[in-house]
């Protein structure tokens, strides 16, 4: 949008430019200038005429981010990390833990980090059916497998463990072994809570 008024030389045509939620003025040196696109002068101090807009376009920016903050923490106070726990490892170490959701929407857990080492999470699954040589052997009790996934959905006002023959987090290329009474550092990341801080403390065999 544009102002006019007038000068010492003349006339002087004003543009108004909204940047980064602020509105600038810009003063052309003459209309020709104006024509040709060639800036005389920028003030960058908002025009009185604009200290509401600002003002508005502020006030809005920080309730939007307080709102995205409120959001983020109601997620995550309604999300619980319990009972994580190890065993003595020197290589690879696995990792169980339950994850309760007290809040009205599910959740989702995503990945996780520990200094310690690189963190996948697995599922073991069952199968009743092999192979040797080509050929299909039938197995009575069946065997478990072990299947790198992804992601994992927390539902609403449920929980999930984290348990042997299940779900559970492997922790590879250990850093250094773990012995019993250590306390392993991890990160939890979820799509609406975001991250969540936490430690399993290594179990002695037996």
């Amino acid at each position: 949008m544009e102002s006019s008024a007038a000068g010492e030389k003349g006339r002087r045509v004003y543009r108004y430019s909204l940047v980064g939620g602020l509105l600038y003025r810009s003063r052309w040196k003459s209309a020709s200038d104006r024509r040709l696109g060639r800036l005389h002068e920028r003030d960058y101090t908002p025009s009185s005429g604009s200290e509401l807009t600002m003002k508005t376009l502020t006030t809005t920016g920080f309730m939007l981010l307080l709102a995205s903050f409120a959001s983020h923490a109601e997620a995550a106070s309604s999300l619980k990390v319990s009972h994580l726990w190890s065993r003595p490892a020197t290589v690879t170490a696995v990792v169980y833990a339950t994850i309760t959701n007290h809040g009205s929407r599910p959740d989702r857990f995503i990945g996780a980090t520990s200094p310690l080492g690189a963190v996948e999470m697995h599922k073991s699954i069952r199968v009743r059916t092999t192979s040797i040589d080509g050929m299909p052997i039938q197995m009575s009790r069946g065997a478990m497998r072990m299947t790198e996934v992804t992601a994992m959905t927390i539902p609403a006002h449920r929980k999930v463990t984290l348990t042997p023959g299940g779900y559970h987090l492997m922790i590879v290329h250990l850093k250094h072994p773990l012995h019993a009474g250590t306390l392993v550092p991890l990160r939890l990341h979820f799509s609406h809570a975001g991250w969540i801080a936490t430690r399993a403390r290594v179990r002695p065999y037996g």
